[in-house]
């Protein structure tokens, strides 16, 4: 005899987009933009206050050097969503998938995280030319 269930219906899940799913769909455009040569990485965990989830940008070439982007803010609800961008020390409050993904396309596009990439992309390509030469 199945034990009777005292949950009723579960309710139905919306196809609604967690800020964690879309920057993890964010880490493989950039790995694919740069060839595998940048990585990102999302990493979940939580705190006293909520949830949280980082992004940084990964340079497996340089010994894994990894660089924090931003950090996400939020509760058992997918928004709204809080993004501190650690590289302008700036905070941005977003009630929405739409606004969530404008922030992260300012925040992608700034010329600080554009600094980043090209930085560790002239470091990458000089252990390249390194390699090259030796071998």
């Amino acid at each position: 005899m199945s034990p009777e269930n005292l949950w009723g219906e579960l309710p139905v899940i919306d196809d609604v987009k967690t800020p964690v799913e879309i920057l993890k769909e964010q880490a493989f455009v950039l790995s694919k933009m740069t060839k595998n040569f940048l990585d990102a990485a999302v990493s979940t965990y939580r705190d006293n206050r909520g949830l949280l989830a980082d992004l940084e940008i990964v340079a497996p070439t340089l010994d894994g050097y990894s660089v924090l982007l931003l950090r996400l803010r939020y509760n058992l609800e997918p928004y709204p969503v809080t993004v501190l961008n650690e590289l302008a020390d700036e905070i941005h409050e977003c009630p929405d998938e739409n606004t969530f993904k404008h922030t992260l396309s300012k925040i992608f596009t700034s010329e600080k995280v554009k600094k980043v990439i090209r930085d560790l992309l002239i470091q990458i390509n000089s252990i390249r030319k390194e390699i090259k030469i030796s071998a």
